[in-house]
């Protein structure tokens, strides 16, 4: 028997299956074990609504085997129908005045400049709706339903039936680095041993099992052995964690990364989480839950041979600091973070320094209101020498993020 997840109003559901066995047959019985009628029900993973004409097995080839479950809401199809028609009218009015431009004979150059700006607002609109349909927040389960299984001391504690980390290593010496080790933080400041505490607390033998080659192994941070090459280790947690700071700092064997299954609907800190990784170059966040987290100082700082980075699924809204988060992503070329909520980041120090490869950026959702200039935006694009002006996407509140790169560059 195989078992798919299903994630419905926070609630971890687990359904057996069988490998041929049709997802609309698995959705099938889910639908029944919450009391709803199939109908009333919408299935997604990712970005995509789940085809229910595929079997399981099609669907894990996929590697898609945690599924959204949304009600199906009359009201709000009635409500994007207005939304969707309103933004269709202003984007007839303003074809119409391209159209009158061509008319008048305007100067081509001002036509074509004026049809760009329609383009990258219907993508950066799109791109919003994508981001707030990914964190889409289904209705409560009935509080009276005797088939859910609950924790009944206390419900946010509901433990997944998956709440793991897959992630490969490239072994080339006897020992790697699984997890940070927590001695590294023992003489920093009072701030970093909170942290460290946090995450002691989080990462021990007892709320974690760690798999190599489906065997479980003795709880430790470093794994010895002859073999080289690349070797899959399965982090298997027995809690729900509320940080992941420093999980990963100074891990420089890690190579990718499977977030997919691990529930970090609790977590609030991801700094340093990826810390010094220079041999990490994927990273696989489509279920990674950021709406608790409000620090992401460092999160990728000295990720140097990360090219790409989807975080088109982040919620940025609690956050304050991201000071560094990029610094040091020497191969990363283009960044999309058009989906990011920056009204209370009140640091953006080095963000982006050495990035030596940037060569476009999409900061067009970027609010710096609550930045002081002087302290906390300095740095942003120290030795981003590729990176040119005409290449940033801001929006009227990054003058300062412009001010900073005219800035980095005198300095150069």
């Amino acid at each position: 028997m195989e078992e798919i997840i299903f994630h419905y109003n926070g609630n971890i559901i687990s359904i057996s299956c069988t490998s041929d066995q049709k997802m609309e047959d698995i959705c099938s019985i889910f639908s029944k074990k919450i009391n709803k009628n199939l109908e009333s029900l919408s299935f997604f993973y990712g970005e995509n609504k789940l085809n229910l004409e595929k079997t399981f097995e099609e669907i894990k080839k996929e590697n898609k085997i945690n599924v959204k479950v949304c009600e199906n809401d009359n009201n709000i199809c009635t409500k994007c129908e207005k939304i969707l028609n309103a933004k269709l009218t202003i984007l007839k009015g303003q074809i119409e005045e391209v159209i009158q431009d061509i008319n008048n004979k305007k100067d081509i150059i001002d036509i074509n400049s004026h049809l760009k700006e329609i383009i990258d607002n219907i993508d950066k609109d799109i791109k919003k709706k994508n981001n707030q349909f990914n964190q889409i927040k289904v209705q409560e389960i009935p509080k009276n339903n005797n088939n859910i299984k609950s924790d009944k001391k206390n419900k946010s504690e509901i433990q997944p039936s998956k709440n793991e980390i897959i992630c490969i290593y490239d072994k080339q010496d006897k020992e790697i680095l699984l997890l940070h080790n927590f001695r590294y933080l023992k003489s920093l400041n009072t701030e970093d041993k909170k942290f460290y505490e946090e995450s002691k607390n989080s990462i021990n033998g007892e709320n974690i099992d760690i798999y190599i080659k489906d065997k479980k192994i003795d709880f430790n941070h470093i794994y010895k052995s002859e073999e080289k090459g690349e070797i899959k280790v399965k982090f298997k947690f027995n809690k729900i964690l509320t940080t992941t700071h420093d999980m990963f700092t100074n891990c420089i064997n890690l190579k990718s990364i499977d977030l997919s299954s691990f529930n970090s609907s609790k977590v609030t800190n991801t700094g340093f989480m990826f810390y010094n990784c220079p041999s990490l170059e994927f990273i696989n966040f489509s279920s990674f839950i950021t709406e608790n987290v409000d620090n992401m100082n460092c999160m990728f700082y000295g990720c140097s041979k990360l090219q790409s980075i989807n975080l088109s699924s982040f919620v940025t809204s609690k956050v304050y600091n991201i000071n560094s988060m990029f610094a040091g992503c020497s191969s990363l070329r283009s960044i999309d973070l058009s989906t990011f909520d920056t009204k209370k980041v009140r640091n953006m120090q080095f963000l982006f320094a050495r990035c030596l490869s940037l060569i476009s950026i999409d900061l067009s959702s970027f609010d710096t209101s609550n930045i002081n200039k002087n302290e906390n935006l300095g740095g942003m694009f120290i030795e981003c020498n590729l990176l040119k002006i005409e290449n940033i996407k801001i929006n009227n509140s990054g003058k300062k993020i412009l001010d900073d790169l005219i800035k980095c560059r005198k300095k150069s």
